[in-house]
């Protein structure tokens, strides 16, 4: 993260994902997620 604030926007494709806590999301969108600057996300897609 090179921004400040800890809210961030990502583009999910087509998909079921889970993020490095283990939140799942449903792909296919654009959605806002909260993380300090402290923490490395990702996410996996889920099969």
């Amino acid at each position: 993260m090179v921004d400040k604030g800890e809210s961030r926007v990502v583009k999910l494709p087509k998909g079921n994902w889970v993020d490095d806590l283990g939140k799942k999301y449903k792909g296919g969108k654009t959605i806002s997620i909260n993380v300090p600057l402290n923490r490395l996300a990702y996410f996996i897609l889920q099969k």
